[in-house]
């Protein structure tokens, strides 16, 4: 019996590693893509702690307007965290589809079930930026080397518009929730050589603590960022496959990402949180669909 079972171990073994790579692709496929995880994090982003801001922070929705039943959980998961404020951090249509190509005058955008997003609930506004998908732009067709597609992005804006949603491209509103005043500065989008924090963040009052919104984190690398600041962006879905030190070393090593998910210390009293975005995606392992609630103290 044991002889038997020794010259089946080439088999067994197989056997073994086609269960496992099955049960991989089951979950990666059919399960990680809708499994929302909502994340709570803290940032001492004022001087006192005599009451707390709540922001809800999603980014990259792209592909999930067109599931319906998905996109309705996203919301009311959102809406469930009773939010002073929402931000979305770009990439809200992705693989957008331009009808009429030859006539962008006239083009039309497949806007799925985007409409969904009326239906969010802020106390103090919905906010918004921009992101490469938005321009219509990708670094993996090669269609990122000049500008983004302005018009594009336009319409892009004017619907978010009409869904409430406030879009800020290289500006920034001075708000105040409950006692707390603070900038949010909203970046315009890195890949589509769009971003320009220094006009954005023009006017801010000295000392006064800001949120940064940018969907790609590099739109504030290299900036001199004074004061408290929390700067949020989306962009990298951690991977969507993400395996330990290899996904983080490729996301770096093509450009994508010095940070690819989390929470991070960029220098004195200035964070970095990169939210994983909400789009299913084709698959997702050990990265799954975020939405962020940040507490700010």
């Amino acid at each position: 019996m044991r002889s038997i079972i020794f010259e089946n171990l080439p088999q067994i073994y197989f056997l073994a590693l086609l269960l496992c790579l099955s049960v991989f692709v089951i979950y990666a496929v059919f399960i990680g893509p809708f499994n929302i995880k909502i994340t709570k994090n803290t940032f001492d982003l004022f001087d006192d702690s005599s009451s707390t801001i709540k922001i809800v922070l999603i980014s990259d929705i792209e592909n999930a307007r067109y599931y319906s039943e998905y996109f309705q959980r996203v919301i009311e998961a959102i809406n469930s965290q009773n939010a002073d404020l929402i931000l979305i951090g770009g990439d809200t249509i992705g693989n957008g589809k331009m009808l009429v190509a030859e006539d962008f005058s006239n083009g039309k955008i497949d806007w799925g079930e985007l409409e969904h997003l009326k239906n969010l609930k802020s106390k103090h506004g919905l906010y918004a930026v921009l992101g490469n998908h938005d321009y219509d732009c990708d670094h993996t067709r090669g269609d990122c080397k000049n500008k983004g597609n302005d018009l594009y992005a336009d319409k892009v804006e004017k619907k978010l518009k009409k869904l409430g949603i406030e879009v800020l491209r290289n500006e920034h509103r001075i708000l105040k929730i409950k006692d707390r005043c603070f900038a949010l500065i909203g970046i315009d989008d890195y890949w589509a050589h769009k971003s320009d924090y220094k006009k954005a963040a023009a006017g801010v009052p000295y000392g006064l603590p800001k949120v940064i919104l940018s969907h790609n984190q590099f739109s504030v690398r290299g900036e001199k960022l004074k004061g408290r600041n929390l700067v949020l962006s989306g962009h990298t879905h951690w991977g969507r496959v993400r395996l330990p030190f290899i996904t983080d070393y490729l996301l770096k090593l093509l450009g994508v990402a010095d940070f690819n998910g989390g929470r991070f210390v960029l220098g004195e009293n200035t964070e970095l949180y990169v939210t994983s975005g909400i789009a299913p995606g084709d698959a997702r392992f050990l990265a799954p669909p975020e939405i962020s609630v940040l507490y700010l103290d």
